[in-house]
């Protein structure tokens, strides 16, 4: 799994359009059935080029971030799949956990830390006061 979100960037910040991987379009589509294929294992098929494959892109600007310690960071679209927990199983930041989650986190003996993140990251109280 990534510990950055990978997206593809049309025009300006203020009339931006942004294409990015979920879970949904990843695990639950035709073309993202194709793409698991095509880049088997952690983090590929959320990458620059499975994106631009998923919606056939051939221009944009390709961007990604890993500093999560503000939304601020990152495009407004994506601050909202992040807080709906549309990146289950496509990647995840300790950064946007309170360092009690955190502890919590670590602790977990589950066989799919992952999915654990994810449901601990659902619940508001979790969250870094930014990421509410």
């Amino acid at each position: 799994m990534t510990e950055f979100i990978n997206w593809v960037q049309h025009g300006s910040s203020t009339r931006a359009k942004y294409w990015y991987m979920t879970f949904d379009l990843i695990y639950h589509t035709p073309r993202g059935e194709i793409l698991q294929l095509r880049w088997p294992g952690d983090g590929g098929f959320a990458g620059h080029a499975a994106i631009r494959s998923y919606f056939e892109l051939d221009t944009g600007f390709s961007a990604n971030c890993s500093d999560f310690t503000s939304p601020d960071k990152f495009p407004p679209q994506i601050v909202e799949a992040v807080k709906e927990g549309q990146f289950r199983g496509v990647g995840m930041s300790l950064d946007l956990l309170t360092k009690e989650s955190i502890e919590r986190y670590s602790q977990t003996t589950d066989d799919d830390k992952f999915n654990s993140f994810w449901d601990m990251f659902l619940i508001l109280e979790n969250r870094t006061e930014v990421w509410r």
